[in-house]
This record gives C-alpha cells, sequence and structure tokens, in this order.
C-alpha cells in the first residue's frame, strides 16, 4: 500500500500546483479529496499518538481502509495572507479526536475546509 500512497501524494501535488495557477478538473478535485482523506486520517492517529490517547479511543480504521470510502466535499477560499504559510486548524480539539470528520488545512494564501461523512451527500445531506 505504500507505493499507491506515494503514487497518491505525487498526483495530489501536481492537482494542488494546478490549483495553484487556478485550474482544477474533476480527476484533479478526486485525486485532492483522495489526498485530505489521507491527511485527515493520519492527522487523527498522529494527534492520538502524540496525546497518548488521552481519550481512550481504540481506532478501528486506519489511512488504507478510509481513502474515497465516504462522501466528501472540499470548500477552498483564498486569503489576502502574504507569506507563505502550512497550518492545520481542527486536529487539536477533542471533537476531532472523537469524530475525525472535518478539519483545515492552510497553505500559502489558500485555505482548504475538508468535510467526510457518510450520507454527506444525500437528498438531505444526511438530515432525517
Amino acid at each position: 500500500m505504500q507505493n499507491s500512497f506515494s503514487d497518491l501524494e505525487d498526483a495530489a501535488k501536481s492537482a494542488f500546483e494546478r490549483m495553484l495557477s487556478g485550474a482544477l478538473s474533476c480527476v484533479d478535485l478526486s485525486l485532492l479529496l483522495d489526498s485530505l482523506d489521507k491527511v485527515r486520517v493520519g492527522l487523527w492517529l498522529g494527534f492520538v499518538y502524540l496525546a497518548k490517547n488521552m481519550w481512550g479511543i481504540d481506532p478501528k480504521y486506519y489511512i488504507s481502509s478510509r481513502v474515497a470510502l465516504t462522501d466528501r466535499a472540499v470548500l477552498i477560499y483564498e486569503t489576502d495572507y502574504p507569506k507563505p504559510t502550512l497550518n492545520f486548524i481542527g486536529p487539536e480539539s477533542p471533537g476531532f479526536q472523537h469524530s475525525p470528520v472535518s478539519f483545515a488545512l492552510v497553505v500559502n494564501n489558500l485555505g482548504l475546509v475538508n468535510v467526510s461523512h457518510l450520507g454527506l451527500c444525500d437528498r438531505r445531506l444526511g438530515f432525517p
């Protein structure tokens, strides 16, 4: 599975570079969503480990079993922040530790809010 992750990272990097230039195709968007799945689950597992599992979470899944599994969305917005930056928002919160369904990633002047949840794209967006 490691080679497939490397391939995903290479393809997602190319898609991200195209997004920075303003052109993002459907294939690029799918690659970006797959990559964000990988990052989100990796952040969740990493923070569980770094916090010495203070919440007593017993992970039942890992990256390889979660990429492209549920409905996903990404909100992409441009900021006017002029300096190079890389930041995650959300993974440090207790809510993310118990239900890692969303996080934000800021890269330079782009903000990406990623959401993944079963039923997100249902008729009523998962509401009854």
